[in-house]
Parts: C-alpha cells; structure tokens; sequence
C-alpha cells in the first residue's frame, strides 16, 4: 500500500447551499461531503477528513481547518494539492475552496492544540434588501438600526468568564464548556449603496473571540446583541436573562445563520505542543 502522509487544510465555503460542515444525515449536502468527494478524485486511498469546527446549515467560513491523509506521489507540495482538490470542487459546482494546505506530522489532529476561534457575524441595518452586487457573500438584513452604543455596553456585559447557560439550546447536551475572551461591534463608516436609502445603511459586524462554544451559541448571543441594539431588550433585561441561567428565561431569539462566518482558528505553537508531548509520555 502507498505510504500516506497528514495534510493541514485551510477551507473557506460559502455555507448556503450545504447543511453544515458535517451533518448527521448522509443524504444532505455538506461541506466535508463535498471536499471528500473531490479529494477521493486524487486519493489512493479511502478518505477521511475531519475538521476543527462543525459549522451550522447555512453558516460560512473563511477558515475551516482540516486534516485529512493523502497517498499520492505527484501531490508533494501544498500548491499541487490545492490546485488538484479546487479543479475537482470547480468541476462539481462547490461553493468551496482549499487555499492552502500544509504537511504536518502523521499524529497531528485539527481539533487538537486550539487556543482561540474568532467568529463574525455580519449586519446589515435600515435596509429592505441587500444590493445585489453588495461586495460581499451573506449578511442578516434588517430594516431595524442599531445603537451601536448599548449594543457595545451588552458585549462587555457578555465577556469574560461566567456561565453561559443563557445562551445553551436546551435540546443539545454540550460537553464543552465555554469561553469568550471578547467581544467586539465594528461599523463600517462607509458602507457601499448607502444611497439607495433614505437613510444611510448600517454595515456592523459582531466579532466573538473564545476556545469553545455551545452549539448556536455565538447566534445565540448576536441574537441578544441585536436585540439590545433595536430596543427590544435592555440591558437590564439582559443581565436577568443572563442570571437565570435557562434559555427559556431569557426571551433571546436565535440569529440566521446567514449572517454568521468562521473567521479564525488558532493553535498553540508545534514547539510547545512537543514539549506537552514529551512532559505527558515522562509522567506514564
């Protein structure tokens, strides 16, 4: 058998037309379906893929990172493996693309190592409907604006170490628990057809920095942000939701996943990786 070796992935999709990353259910579109299909093309052995966050229905990303092992003696750079996944995912009318990839060490794993993820979700305020030639891939449209100011005051309300339990889906058991180190609302100062409205159009972007997450947590909580922003929560309301500790009490509605991407995912350093390796095979 051809000798395999371990390829890191760097994936960005545009997440509207696949059920998730993976999805339980092997008739539906996914986005690591479709990447195993392509790389199936050039693989001389059975495919297996995974990848370090298991994105929503709907939800995009701009790094996706993955491992998968690959047998082939033509692929021997990253350029080559990139451009022969891409031609199979063009081939098959993905809304996907491998930008890079990397060779590391046949034990490394995507979801082994990681330090932060940084989400985004992107707003559009005070508009009827997205442009058509908008520059851009998806946003959440509302015909609300924001006061960007309490939205701001309700994300460093919404920092920081404390229970989440808010902001869980009572129908998912999570055994993660999670960590937002910040957040963040970004504006766009000169969004593109501001003039198509009578009132200047909001381009606000809500940046969530952490480890892990519970399931539909960041749109959980952008779902709270923005409704902090419109006035239909306070911050007092907020706060009680958050101290309650059930979802159910908290009157917080999920955002679209449209308006959702994976931006980031970090590791730690492969030198102190190797050092915890050593360190836990000395304590054996």
């Amino acid at each position: 058998m051809q000798l395999a070796s371990r390829w890191r992935l760097f994936v960005e999709y545009d997440g509207r037309k696949y059920h998730g990353f993976t999805g339980d259910d092997r008739n539906v579109a996914t986005a690591r379906g479709s990447l195993i299909k392509a790389i199936d093309q050039i693989n001389r052995i059975p495919t297996q893929l995974e990848g370090c966050s298991r994105t929503d229905a709907g939800v995009h990303a701009y790094k996706q990172v993955c491992h998968v092992d690959i047998a082939n003696d033509r692929l021997t750079d990253g350029w080559k493996l990139c451009k022969g996944i891409n031609h199979f995912l063009h081939q098959d009318k993905q809304d996907i693309r491998v930008w890079d990839a990397i060779q590391v060490p046949n034990d490394w794993h995507c979801r082994s190592g990681i330090t932060k993820k940084i989400y985004h979700y992107k707003i559009v305020g005070g508009a009827a409907q997205i442009p058509i030639f908008y520059p851009d891939t998806s946003f959440c449209v509302s015909r609300n604006r924001f006061d960007v100011d309490l939205m701001r005051s309700a994300a460093r309300m919404l920092s920081g170490e404390q229970d989440y339990a808010t902001f869980k889906n009572a129908t998912r058991y999570d055994w993660e628990v999670p960590t937002v180190r910040d957040i963040s609302i970004n504006v766009n100062e000169h969004p593109p057809f501001a003039e198509r409205s009578h009132l200047p159009l909001q381009h606000l972007q809500i940046e969530v920095e952490g480890k892990s997450f519970f399931y539909n947590m960041v749109r959980n909580l952008a779902g709270a942000l923005m409704a902090v922003g419109c006035k239909k929560l306070t911050l007092d309301d907020l706060r009680k939701g958050l101290d309650a500790k059930e979802r159910t009490k908290g009157r917080f509605v999920t955002a679209p996943p449209g308006g959702l991407y994976l931006f980031d995912v970090q590791y730690v350093d492969p030198s102190v990786m190797q050092m915890m390796k050593k360190y836990d095979s000395t304590e054996e």
